[in-house]
């Protein structure tokens, strides 16, 4: 499916880099850029894998583990 084609990564791992643009101030998204990649880099039959994503989201609570995942990024160093 994927043999001799272009691909185009957006994924975002661990997300860090995208922590450490947010704690630098950054405030653009990157779906324009995707978009405008479709549009002029997909050829007509080309497809876009995956095409769809489903984001689930939960209230939740809990400041052990907000203490480990966010907090840890004030003081990296």
């Amino acid at each position: 499916l994927f043999k001799d084609k272009v691909v185009l990564d957006i994924g975002c791992g661990t997300c860090i880099l995208s922590m450490f643009a947010a704690k630098a101030g950054a405030s653009k998204g990157m779906l324009d850029s995707l978009i405008v990649a479709r549009d002029r880099l997909l050829a007509p039959d080309g497809i876009i894998a995956p095409s769809h994503c489903r984001l689930l989201f939960a209230a939740i609570e809990d400041d052990e583990l907000f203490n480990d995942t966010f907090n840890f990024w004030n003081d990296v160093y």
